[in-house]
């Protein structure tokens, strides 16, 4: 069974420039971009440009508040991870 066929809203997309603050071993950082016009009703998929640091993962990019973009690092490593800026690409929609 598939899903019904509709129209999104609100699709908007770019790059951001994101740079982690460095992520202590074995934790989670954020790091929140502005993009002007995200609201928290969009789903937001993000995708890194170039290669991270050794020990840098993706784990989670969402609309936490109206117009910044949350974009959520882990480093599973042992030891901590200062990740440089980089691009970020991002598409946004409402479902």
């Amino acid at each position: 069974m598939g899903l019904p066929r509709r129209k999104l809203a609100g699709v908007m997309m770019g790059t951001v420039s994101v740079d982690p603050a460095s992520i202590g071993a074995g934790a989670s950082g954020n790091t929140d971009v502005t993009v002007t016009g995200l609201t928290t009703a969009h789903k937001v998929i993000a995708v890194c440009q170039a290669d991270l640091e050794a020990g840098l993962v993706p784990q989670a990019t969402y609309c936490s508040a109206a117009n910044t973009l949350r974009i959520r690092l882990f480093n599973p490593t042992a030891a901590a991870v200062d990740g440089a800026a980089r691009t970020w690409f991002y598409i946004a929609w409402i479902p």
